[in-house]
């Protein structure tokens, strides 16, 4: 059997990236297409926009064969823990045979040669290029810039256009965690480029994340009562399960923490020194915890997002801080990252739904695999036999699944199954 894996986030699920869906099956030939998915968290650093069950029966929808939930400290975590366990996941499935990925440069072998000198660099604390992003970091560029402006120096050539892209960013990270793991898995990128689509610009909208979100906020803004009302209908023709879920328990925005976010800020910062709270987070160097422990900022915020724009520097992005504020509202800290990295990233998966006509694909996963599949959380029990730090992210996972859960109730009022009834989607 022929599988592509992708890696995704569906924050929300779009027809971009139901084109991405039939484009990797088309690429590679393959019967079925296994998804890790981000769950209800995502890396931009913020809550879901619509909870993981939703998004995974819409993919299911529209192409998907089987979705599986990448565990919550990867999910919100940087580019290169991101895609490490994402692709760590995917070759302990023992059954991928290629991974198709969005990027907006198509030249491959030119990824793959930035993907292998910064894997060197990796192993080689005196490469050449650690020595040049260490310069640039101290000259006060922002370790984004500082890698690319150094690999422009050691390539001899501007690679700007292509680090500065997040596509881009990824895909050299999915081919670096390859490489690392010596995998047989194939490789394939697929053009991230508005004329991969279509040329209408009413069209872009429903291949844009961004655009979806901004047209469901504005929808439900009563500011903005009437924008965005035809991409909105298009958004219902696109999925029933728009129209089942929008205003009843989503959207979910970063705003909505915001209250949860300031008190454990406030915590953190009130009991115990800097050094030995805030920096113990993921993400969080001393220049971001002296910010967030700023009395001003601290005490003059207004909301999650007037936060981050408060505490944001030049060197400092946006998302870099969102990522580190959700990690002290959930409780990531960095020792939790390491050590679930040195045991392997996880021996567990959750899967979060499949399509019957693919089923067989499970069976192919247990006999082949290196992973315990999990599903619906009530049937766990003494047979399935987790490590006492897969267990750790478990329980810590389900925990954060409840806290979303928690502000979708409060939010709308609306009856929200707990994680332990939830039931895995079959379609």
């Amino acid at each position: 059997m022929n599988v592509v894996g992708l890696i995704t986030e569906y924050n929300p699920f779009h027809k971009g990236h139901e084109y991405h869906i039939r484009k990797a099956k088309e690429l590679t030939g393959a019967d079925v297409c296994v998804v890790i998915m981000s769950g209800n968290y995502v890396q931009r650093g913020t809550p879901a926009f619509i909870d993981k069950h939703t998004r995974t029966r819409i993919a299911l929808n529209h192409g998907a064969d089987v979705v599986f939930e990448l565990p919550l400290p990867f999910a919100c975590s940087s580019a290169e823990y991101f895609a490490t366990a994402a692709v760590t996941l995917l070759e302990k499935l023992g059954i991928i045979n290629h991974i198709c990925f969005g990027s907006e440069c198509q030249d491959i072998s030119k990824l793959n040669h930035i993907a292998s000198i910064l894997v060197d660099a990796k192993n080689n604390s005196a490469h050449e290029l650690n020595l040049l992003i260490k310069e640039n970091v101290k000259a006060g560029l922002s370790y984004a810039s500082a890698r690319s402006t150094a690999l422009s120096v050691y390539l001899s050539e501007d690679c700007s256009s292509i680090l500065d892209m997040p596509n881009n960013i990824l895909a050299i990270e999915y081919l670096k965690a390859l490489k690392i793991l010596n995998s047989t898995i194939t490789p394939i990128a697929i053009a991230r480029t508005n004329a991969a689509y279509h040329d209408n610009d009413e069209n872009h909208k429903l291949y844009s994340a961004s655009s979806v979100r901004s047209a469901i906020t504005s929808s439900y803004d009563n500011s903005n009562i009437n924008n965005d009302i035809n991409i909105m209908d298009e958004l219902y023709s696109f999925d029933i399960e728009y129209k089942n879920t929008l205003g009843k328990t989503a959207p979910i925005t970063e705003n909505d923490f915001s209250s949860i976010t300031s008190e454990k800020l406030l915590s953190a910062c009130l009991h115990g020194c800097t050094d030995s709270t805030l920096v113990a987070y993921m993400g969080i160097d001393n220049d971001l915890a002296n910010r967030m422990s700023d009395r001003d900022i601290l005490y003059t915020h207004t909301c999650y997002s007037d936060l981050i724009d408060k505490l944001k520097t030049k060197n400092i992005a946006y998302t870099s801080i969102s990522r580190a504020l959700l990690a002290i509202t959930l409780g990531i800290y960095k020792s939790d990252i390491t050590s679930y990295i040195d045991n392997g990233i996880s021996s567990y998966i959750r899967l979060l739904g499949f399509n019957r006509a693919s089923s067989a694909i499970l069976n192919e996963i247990k006999k082949n695999g290196e992973l315990t599949i999990i599903g619906q959380l009530s049937e766990i029990n003494d047979k399935i036999n987790l490590n006492s730090l897969d267990k750790k992210m478990l329980s810590h996972s389900i925990y954060c699944d409840e806290l979303y859960n928690m502000i979708v109730r409060n939010k709308y009022k609306h009856p929200f199954t707990n994680e332990h009834q939830r039931k895995i989607i079959i379609t």
